[in-house]
């Protein structure tokens, strides 16, 4: 129990760390470790162990993965890909439902940190042409800029999910995941966007052909990392130095091209990640801790399992802003007691929880970026978003349970 009791405090000092004291996430995360090394741990041979955990060749190559994610995104946009993709959308596509849901998700398959302030002017624009309330215009943005992390091999969530997975390929969590991200989508389409089809006038001039070849050639980068990934095999990282070739390939006459490629470097990011996987290592040298997650879900009855994971994910998400920090704890604890094809419906049941914790979360990132962009204010947004929450909920533990029955 004191283990327990003094995670809680560590973690739950990080939002007066970020906001009181204005430290940076990864600085915050740090801080947090050593507080439950020097309170909870005190063991110099355990501590060197989550150091030393820290730096093996799969996490490594997560952070490298994340790193080029950042790279490739900022080609993508120095160079005109995502506004090409945005353009031809338009162009293709008339009904402004669609297009208003279609911008941010495709922002959001790119990984682009900070995306949902690229997503918003145009969510914005959209939105008042179609009649919406503001809060509205920001819960489109916020649900569609995070609907394909979860189906996004590449995304920052499930690249860290994969260096956790003990053979299983990220690729079926993916089709766990479709279902939900299918009930998210329509949901917020029922929920906010206005009845009727909503056409607007298409542009003169352009035709269909030169509109599909552009999305095409904005998508193409993507596609080079989805092929070269899943169907020959190359690790993430080394599927998009070759997607960031291409794009040199496509822009060789270029001079900035090395400037631009070190500008994407979000090192931020990384550190994030760095620290992160410390406090992760180090909440496993934690037995006591280890031993009580365990027991949960070794349990007789499957709802404590559930029970532990929810307050577990919803509170390190909301107080952190962060996915890593749940599915870090609670993955690899789950392989010591469950492993092959048994553990998926427990995968996915807590991916999906820590990603719901971190996308209400009132330190997310994009929330904070969407509310200046659109100049809304939090309250009514989040009245406006939460309304997801009991359905996202119900459909993950309904999913869990036809999972475990399918498997």
């Amino acid at each position: 129990m004191f283990q327990i009791i003094v995670v809680v405090v560590a973690f739950g000092l990080m939002p007066v760390l970020m906001r009181r004291f204005k430290l940076p996430t990864w600085q915050a995360t740090l801080i947090a470790s050593l507080l439950i090394h020097l309170v909870a741990l005190r063991s110099w041979p355990a501590s060197i162990e989550a150091v030393r955990g820290v730096f093996t060749w799969g996490n490594l190559n997560t952070v490298l993965a994340i790193i080029l994610v950042g790279v490739l995104s900022a080609l993508m946009k120095r160079y005109g890909m995502l506004d090409a993709i945005i353009t031809s959308a338009k162009g293709l596509i008339h009904n402004r439902k669609i297009l208003i849901a279609l911008v941010p998700a495709v922002i959001g398959l790119l990984s682009v940190p900070g995306g949902a302030y690229l997503s918003a002017p145009f969510v914005n624009s959209l939105g008042e042409e179609m009649g919406m309330p503001k809060p509205r215009r920001a819960a489109v943005n916020l649900t569609y800029r995070h609907v394909t992390m979860l189906v996004s091999p590449f995304s920052a969530l499930m690249l860290y999910i994969t260096s956790l997975l003990q053979g299983q390929s990220v690729y079926t969590l993916i089709g766990l995941n479709l279902p939900f991200v299918a009930v998210m989508a329509l949901a917020a389409a029922r929920l906010y966007l206005p009845k009727g089809r909503q056409l607007a006038q298409a542009e003169p001039g352009i035709s269909k052909a030169r509109h599909a070849r552009s999305l095409l050639l904005g998508l193409s980068p993507i596609l080079v990392v989805l092929l070269s990934n899943a169907l020959v095999k190359l690790p993430m990282a080394g599927a998009l130095a070759l997607a960031i070739l291409y794009v040199w390939a496509l822009n060789a006459r270029e001079k900035d091209f090395m400037a631009q490629a070190v500008g994407g470097i979000k090192y931020d990011v990384a550190l994030i990640i760095v620290a992160v996987l410390l406090a992760q290592n180090t909440v496993f040298q934690l037995h006591d801790l280890r031993a009580v997650i365990a027991q949960a879900f070794t349990a007789s009855s499957q709802w404590t399992m559930l029970f532990t994971v929810f307050l577990g994910a919803l509170f390190l998400g909301t107080i952190t802003g962060l996915y890593y920090m749940s599915v870090g704890l609670f993955l690899p604890i789950l392989f010591t007691t469950t492993v092959g094809a048994a553990a998926l419906p427990y995968i996915f049941f807590i991916a999906v929880f820590s990603f719901l914790g971190y996308y209400f979360s009132p330190l997310h990132l994009c929330q904070v970026l969407t509310l200046k962009a659109i100049d809304v204010g939090q309250k009514p947004v989040f009245r406006e978003h939460i309304r997801l929450a009991p359905l996202l909920a119900l459909a993950a533990l309904a999913l869990f349970f036809a999972y475990q029955l399918l498997i």
